[in-house]
């Protein structure tokens, strides 16, 4: 138990002073700062028979105290004690600013680095803030080896963590000094930090010793660490090869051996405008040939064994991207839906039969036949010869028949009553057959097109395939979806663009795809125009977006969110991407797509005329063949 007459020492004065300034220049009352205890206990054997010789253990709890005080002066009811003992799990659900790591004495510096590296991992929860400012206070460390010491630990912090912002504290001085009661006149602390993004200091120490020779110079302990310019820093960037996002050109050798690819596509176009503008060189690391479940977590991995230092394609926004990563804004907004058959074109026969209803047909057939009947009836109820041709009921339907296809009659009506309702026909007919031909003149040369598809069962219920990928029945387990449990046949696409591909040229193929993806692939297929011959239901199954990816921490994350919403506000994105499908559009073979601007009129056109034409003269051979027999059976008669 510590007394009253304990007192600071002059190393011990200094690291409560500079942790003073530091709070007061570089923390607000916001956030709370989490001083972490890392006292070794006196039972711990780590101790040894040396630190009884140099203090008690209740020096180092008195400074820890003055240190909590301090904070808590600074920071009222904003702190978190953590002690290395502690068995308790603690669930905290705030943001930290800072953490104030306090040691004592440790006799390897093996030590003091596992420690470190132990207590950090075990906060990573939900309030860990790699970007936070960390202060690493060491209250014994030997001057002959407190550089290399320092380095190390500032190297562990960026390795493992992403930790930029971090000081190392520790007084200048060898054991000899720190026993002895006498103060020491001279500065007696060495304040170091790192930068990381420093082409010609990348992980060198800094010695930050200008912020302790004059205690009126107001330092900046925390300097900024990313720089406007990077110097051709180099970034890895791991990708995986899904056009139009990512489109991998070919490869080549280095001097020294490496692979380097060349990439285009929407992603890598946005992040090489990111690189010239900030000054980094891009190196593009072996992409994964196909999006899949495999190839996802190893790009992950990558990312977290610092392989990559960015992931840059197609990593899309949801929670399990979050969970391994930090994702930039929305730069693409991307829909999932359902692609589906367009409506085929109706066969030119088939349409043309089909010019009237089938109730319209029957209106006209009985209109005929009755008509017939009123003219038959009519030209009975003269007495004289004049209307003999139309006093018979079969004679009667031939000529109004005759009528009806505008063909001229062998004998007109010559009393007015019958006159009358026959003028009346010919205009009747004379509207039908106009209505018709002009029906029929237009479907010779375009038929149109068949109903489009509303809703998934319409599609399951037509005897449609199912088309997938292999990363296709994993996304649909994560978002529980089953509709495609519908599909009564399915088949595997070895690629999007395959089944793309069937489905526009006709095939009975449906698939849950991106939208910009089926959009691009069918420009490359050579379509011309997307709204009639790239067809999708109205349900949207995600509604996500692209990000860009850093590691867990990363500083890069505020230099991409500020130059992507840039590019986005400046129309740079869709600049690229109407680049991108017009430069495909204009590679590809455009005999696929149906539609003509132009056409020649052909015999084709012409095909549903002569059939019908066949059809009369068949009709007509069966009358005639009909009327000879009866006409040899009434003879014999």
């Amino acid at each position: 138990m510590r007394t009253e007459t304990i007192s600071l020492r002059s190393y011990e004065e200094h690291i409560l002073r500079i942790t003073n300034k530091i709070i007061d220049k570089h923390f607000q009352n916001v956030h709370p700062i989490k001083i972490i205890n890392l006292l070794a206990k006196e039972n711990n054997t780590l101790l040894s028979e040396v630190l009884k010789t140099y203090r008690s253990y209740d020096d180092d709890v008195y400074l820890l105290e003055q240190i909590v005080k301090t904070v808590n002066q600074k920071v009222p009811s904003q702190m978190s004690v953590y002690n290395s003992w502690q068995t308790t799990d603690i669930k905290e659900d705030v943001l930290f600013q800072g953490y104030i790591f306090l040691f004592g004495y440790f006799q390897e510096e093996e030590d003091i680095k596992d420690i470190l590296s132990e207590q950090i991992e075990n906060m990573k929860t939900n309030s860990w803030n790699s970007r936070a400012k960390f202060i690493v206070i060491i209250t014994y460390a030997d001057s002959e080896t407190q550089n290399n010491l320092a380095h190390n630990l500032l190297k562990l912090l960026w390795e493992t963590s992403s930790i930029v912002d971090g000081l190392i504290i520790m007084p200048n001085m060898n054991s000899t000094q720190l026993t002895n009661s006498v103060n020491v006149l001279a500065t007696p602390l060495n304040i170091y930090t790192m930068f990381p993004y420093d082409i010609d200091q990348q992980n060198k120490l800094v010695l930050l010793d200008q912020c302790l020779r004059n205690e009126k110079i107001s330092c900046n302990f925390f300097p900024p660490k990313i720089p406007n310019n990077f110097m051709g820093f180099p970034i890895k960037i791991g990708t995986i090869s899904l056009e139009p996002y990512v489109i991998v050109k070919h490869n080549y050798i280095r001097k020294s051996e490496a692979t380097e690819f060349e990439m285009e596509g929407l992603i890598i176009h946005l992040v090489r405008i990111i690189g010239n503008k900030i000054n980094v060189t891009l190196i593009f690391d072996q992409p994964y040939e196909t999006l899949t479940e495999k190839s996802g977590a190893d790009l992950f991995a990558d990312l977290f064994t610092r392989k990559i230092d960015i992931i840059a394609g197609v990593l899309v926004d949801i929670a399990i991207s979050r969970y391994f990563a930090d994702l930039t804004v929305r730069f693409i907004s991307e829909s999932v839906k359902w692609m589906v058959p367009c409506p085929k074109p109706i066969p030119r026969v088939q349409r043309i039969v089909r010019i009237f209803g089938l109730t319209t047909w029957i209106v006209m057939a009985i209109i005929l036949f009755l008509s017939s009947i009123i003219i038959w009836r009519q030209a009975n109820k003269i007495s004289n010869k004049t209307e003999r041709a139309y006093k018979e009921l079969t004679r009667s339907v031939v000529i109004l028949w005759t009528v009806f296809i505008g063909v001229s009659v062998p004998q007109l009506p010559k009393s007015t009553e019958i006159r009358i309702f026959f003028m009346t026909f010919v205009i009747y007919s004379f509207s039908i057959c106009t209505v018709f031909q002009a029906f029929f003149t237009t479907f010779l040369v375009e038929p149109g097109y068949g109903e489009i598809f509303h809703n998934i069962n319409e599609v399951s219920e037509a005897n449609i395939t199912f088309g997938h990928t292999v990363f296709t029945p994993i996304i649909m387990a994560g978002l529980g979806y089953d509709k495609h449990q519908k599909f009564r046949h399915n088949c595997l696409c070895p690629s999007y663009r395959y089944c793309i591909e069937n489905i526009i040229l006709g095939e009975n193929i449906a698939m849950i795809i991106p939208h910009y993806l089926a959009l691009y692939f069918a420009n490359e297929i050579g379509v011309s125009n997307d709204n009639e011959e790239v067809c999708f239901l109205d349900e949207i199954l995600i509604t996500t977006g692209l990000s860009v990816g850093v590691s867990k921490g990363s500083p890069l994350l505020s230099v991409f969110n500020k130059y992507l919403t840039r590019i986005m506000e400046g129309g740079i994105l869709e600049e690229c991407w109407s680049t991108i499908k017009h430069e495909v559009n204009l590679k590809a073979n455009n005999s696929n797509s149906r539609h003509e601007e132009y056409f020649v009129f052909s015999m084709k056109h012409l095909n549903p005329i002569f059939v019908l034409l066949m059809m009369g003269c068949l009709l007509s051979t069966i009358i005639f063949i009909v009327e000879l027999l009866s006409t040899k059976c009434n003879r014999k008669k």
